[in-house]
């Protein structure tokens, strides 16, 4: 085979190399820009969004900034208490802010008077939760997500762990709990994540627990947009 003909075949197969690579960037862009438009309409109820009849449209009708609710729900005794309670709002600029609210805090649920704000989904579910949150900081919440424990387990575990900072020792025998970590930088499955995030033994008591849990969430939505992850997050 001359030196003229092996060229040519080589500029063929790097040809179609580059085909292929530019289909599937393509197709990738796609399935994004098809997911983006999902997660707008789901975000943003139909009522809210006035003249539906292009994505244009859809996009000009958010709010400057979303605000969705973060509830990690956790069932005691027949009974689900709010174990975490975060307020995520998202602005069109692109920055993000997490606020966290201590489980124990006092606060006036409505129809209820003074009480710890854990309970107040046990008194009525996730609307009173709501309700509670907005008139405690006085916002509007645009929308909410909830897991228990199970989902945010198999959340870590889809993923395939994520990559923590152990800053401490943390053992803990409870009722219902046994936290055992040992300090340094580690992969934590979804069962070791848990621990790490309901850990709160320890001088800092409650505020430790939710610095912990938002330097997970923190991390948790950056091992998300990873592209290696992307494709796992219909899971």
């Amino acid at each position: 085979m001359s030196k003229k003909k092996k060229s040519k075949n080589g500029g063929f197969i790097w040809g179609l190399v580059f085909l292929l690579i530019s289909g599937f960037l393509l197709g990738s862009f796609w399935w994004l820009y098809n997911l983006w438009q999902d997660i707008y309409v789901t975000v943003a109820p139909e009522e809210q969004l006035p003249g539906l009849g292009d994505s244009q449209n859809k996009r000009e009708s958010l709010p400057d900034v979303l605000t969705v609710l973060l509830l990690g729900l956790d069932s005691m005794d027949g009974v689900s208490r709010t174990d975490a309670i975060m307020v995520l709002s998202l602005h069109k600029s692109g920055e993000m802010s997490l606020v966290s609210i201590p489980r124990d805090m006092r606060v006036e649920i409505p129809g209820h008077g003074l009480d710890k704000i854990n309970h107040a989904h046990a008194y009525g579910g996730v609307p009173l939760v709501l309700k509670t949150v907005e008139e405690f900081l006085d916002i509007k919440i645009d929308h909410y997500a909830t897991t228990d424990f199970e989902g945010f387990v198999n959340i870590i575990d889809i993923l395939g762990g994520i990559e923590i900072d152990v800053e401490k020792k943390m053992y803990h025998k409870g009722k219902d709990v046994t936290i055992d970590l040992q300090p340094g930088l580690q992969v934590l499955n979804g069962e070791k994540a848990l621990q790490y995030v309901r850990f709160r033994s320890d001088s800092e008591g409650d505020f430790g627990r939710v610095r912990r849990q938002q330097q997970l969430v923190k991390v948790l939505a950056a091992e998300v947009l990873r592209p290696a992850n992307l494709l796992k997050i219909p899971r």
